[in-house]
């Protein structure tokens, strides 16, 4: 797969000009992300992972090592506006992303900023809207929608850049299921048309949907592979504080009591199956 972000050696240190010192929030980060890929950052609370994600499109730049996003260097100030176009986005709480009175607006903004002709805006913004399924609400003021109608807003401004790469940082952490849903479908639907998505999340369920997961912890990379590896290292999964996935609880205490089911099932569906066919054989 071809590489389209590549960080080497990278680490971070937030300065504390009061107390005098410095503090590494990240160490030794050598990473590969895949042009397309879904990838998903997860790991307990101070582990880096919101700093990584702000390295990521240059809205921090490396103390050490290097970030490489499509041939530029985040170092490079001349570059650093044409990284942040290829790499949007989605924070935390949609509400300090909007700053248009409406919709509409709200979409145009970055574009007006980047000097893109007034047609060609406006067509990429029908164009986003209707992809987040905001179509019919351009003239609505983004503060009357709902919450997961806002981070589809905020989604809907970062495609109307046409980005390669979009982050989400936390995004669906706000939001009631109902909100986090819209969020995750609209996620999908950008890695299924060949964005590049980064998904940092506490979630489990949320990190089922990556093609890969990355742990980390006290600023280093502690692990990566596929959501199924993760979730048969039970053990491992509690002490980076992550919920181990009900399905994989209830698998390993039918085991516990003798009973034959799969040590490599983790999902829900595989293992109502499971069930179904012991209790078909009595």
């Amino acid at each position: 797969m071809e590489p389209i972000i590549q960080l080497d050696g990278v680490g971070f240190r937030y300065e504390l000009p009061r107390e005098g010192k410095s503090d590494w929030s990240l160490r030794g980060i050598r990473l590969t992300v895949h042009r397309g890929e879904h990838l998903a950052v997860m790991g307990p609370n101070g582990s880096g992972k919101s700093t990584l994600a702000k390295l990521l499109n240059g809205l921090l730049i490396p103390s050490e090592g290097c970030i490489v996003v499509d041939g530029l260097d985040t170092r490079d100030g001349k570059t650093l506006p044409a990284v942040r176009r290829k790499v949007g986005m989605v924070f935390q709480n949609p509400d300090n992303q909007i700053v248009g009175t409406t919709v509409k607006d709200d979409v145009a903004f970055g574009m007006e900023n980047a000097g893109i002709p007034r047609k060609e805006m406006l067509e990429r913004i029908r164009e986003v809207l209707d992809r987040v399924g905001l179509n019919g609400l351009e003239a609505s003021s983004p503060h009357h929608l709902s919450g997961g109608q806002k981070q589809r807003l905020a989604i809907a401004g970062v495609l109307a850049m046409r980005p390669e790469v979009v982050v989400f940082d936390e995004a669906t952490s706000m939001l009631d299921p109902a909100g986090r849903k819209e969020v995750l479908q609209a996620m999908e639907e950008l890695h299924r048309t060949g964005t590049t998505v980064i998904h940092i999340t506490h979630s489990v369920r949320e990190a089922f949907c990556a093609e890969r997961v990355l742990i980390l912890e006290n600023g280093k990379i502690q692990w990566q592979g596929s959501p199924r590896e993760l979730f048969l290292q039970s053990e491992e999964v509690c002490r980076w504080s992550l919920e181990v996935p009900l399905a994989v609880e209830l698998k390993n205490r039918l085991r516990e009591r003798g009973l034959p089911v799969r040590q490599d099932i983790v999902g829900t569906e595989e293992l109502v199956e499971t069930i179904w066919t012991l209790l078909s054989r009595n």
